[in-house]
């Protein structure tokens, strides 16, 4: 386990103090979110970091030696909060299925002999709207989160000419608001796709940015602020690229210039930052991996992905700390989640078929309550009582991290006041010039 070295520079002193209070759990740009006058001299990070920080959190954080101040377990790396939706092969063609975000309690959510595929929650969890072949070409469809009230949005055959290519429409993606979705369709252009936004009952279709670099717009993805959507398009220069633009198509903006495979852009919750996947670092593989990028293009960083399998869609968790996304790296693809730098990567589906594309959400959005008529009385009561119990566990692990923090802050103090009452006995030993 690597440690921090910390030289205090509170008056004049040069002495190095390692504190093991905080040495092996707290990352070096907290203390100086403090606004604690400390300098880091040196600090290693080994691959179980966050591991040893939750589990230490979690007991309370403790001073040296001490025991356990909570029984309150750490989670687990991929523990995290919320449910993750995706589709799958396992029942003979791609349904919907949703599942906790540790794997847990893997649930279908539609049963029809047409494609189901790209499920993506909305904003409020209530809803899910997903691209689905059930009516002979794809087109997108949205139901409550729990499967119910099935409903198609798109309609490409209107109008419909060219019996050389299928109409599609596909790849939604909602606003922050709930109240739009963008999605990429050829409905105007045998060349290619192009994306398009539209009401959330499907009205309004309107196409974005007709003019931009060429008839390829794909996988569109709304900013958490509704301010701009990110997609991926084919570049003049012959590369598929990640571009941005506002949310009424302009200001159109390239983000990567990698003249490679730039793909499924993904925006963080707090709006800094999209993953998305593009070719490994090794170009003559033919393989994808995840890379993350400032929002505005900078600081490109390969998270996952290697010469000998493909890791695709990347999805984050809510609170930003987690990517879930898809992999082949064991024969077949299944859903991941790995940490938000990359690290720990862990399996959260196993099966011998297909489970791909994730979206998550948060676990206090709860699928919408069944109206009169859809399900017996006691199945709305148990209905109702699992997502009492659910705000209740929420309730209860948001206040466990409250008590954490709050005593995390006063370790804290008690060690700054140490500092200073040590600095202070160095300066009253100290011998002070005479004067002459």
């Amino acid at each position: 386990m690597g440690f921090l070295a910390i030289d205090h520079l509170i008056a004049q002193t040069s002495e190095t103090k390692v504190v093991n209070t905080f040495a092996d759990y707290v990352p070096a740009e907290w203390l100086a979110g403090f606004g604690i006058r400390f300098r880091i001299v040196f600090g290693t990070w080994p691959d179980d970091f966050y591991d040893d920080f939750a589990a230490h959190r979690a007991c309370g954080f403790p001073q040296p030696d001490e025991p356990c101040r909570t029984s309150t377990p750490a989670p687990a790396p991929a523990a995290a909060n919320g449910r993750i939706v995706f589709s799958s092969n396992r029942d003979g063609n791609s349904e919907i299925y949703v599942m906790n975000a540790d794997g847990s309690n893997q649930t279908r959510l539609t049963n029809h002999p047409g494609f189901d595929g790209a499920p993506v929650w909305a904003p409020d969890g209530q809803r899910i709207a997903f691209t689905s072949g059930r009516g002979g070409n794809a087109e997108i469809y949205v139901m409550n989160a729990d499967g119910t009230g099935v409903s198609q949005l798109t309609d490409t055959t209107d109008g419909w000419n060219e019996p050389s290519t299928s109409p599609f429409s596909g790849s939604p993606a909602w606003s922050s608001d709930g109240q739009r979705i963008a999605f990429s369709s050829n409905r105007e252009s045998v060349l290619g796709s192009e994306v398009y936004v539209m009401n959330a009952d499907g009205t309004n279709v309107a196409r974005l940015a007709p003019d931009y670099v060429s008839h390829w717009g794909s996988s569109p993805a709304w900013s958490p602020d509704g301010q701009r959507i990110a997609f991926s398009s084919n570049s003049e220069d012959g590369g598929e690229e990640i571009y941005v633009m506002n949310s009424d198509g302009s200001n159109l903006t390239r983000l990567t210039h990698r003249y490679r495979i730039d793909l499924a852009p993904a925006w963080s919750p707090d709006g800094s930052r999209i993953a998305f996947m593009t070719d490994v670092p090794d170009p003559n593989s033919g393989n994808l991996g995840i890379y993350v990028m400032n929002a505005d293009g900078s600081h490109q960083t390969w998270l996952t992905g290697r010469s000998s399998w493909d890791d695709y869609y990347p999805a984050w968790s809510p609170d930003g700390r987690r990517i879930a996304f898809q992999s082949d790296r064991d024969g077949n693809f299944n859903i991941y989640v790995m940490y938000a730098d990359g690290s720990n990567p862990t399996r959260l589906t196993s099966h011998s078929a297909s489970d791909v594309h994730p979206h998550w959400t948060s676990s206090a959005r709860l699928g919408p309550i069944p109206s009169p008529g859809d399900a017996p009385i006691a199945t709305r009561v148990a209905q109702l009582e699992r997502q009492v119990s659910a705000l209740q566990d929420e309730a209860s692990v948001q206040q466990t991290r409250i008590d954490a923090l709050k005593r995390f802050l006063a370790a804290l103090q008690s060690l700054v006041d140490r500092l200073a009452a040590r600095v202070a006995a160095l300066e009253s030993a100290t011998p002070q010039p005479q004067a002459p």
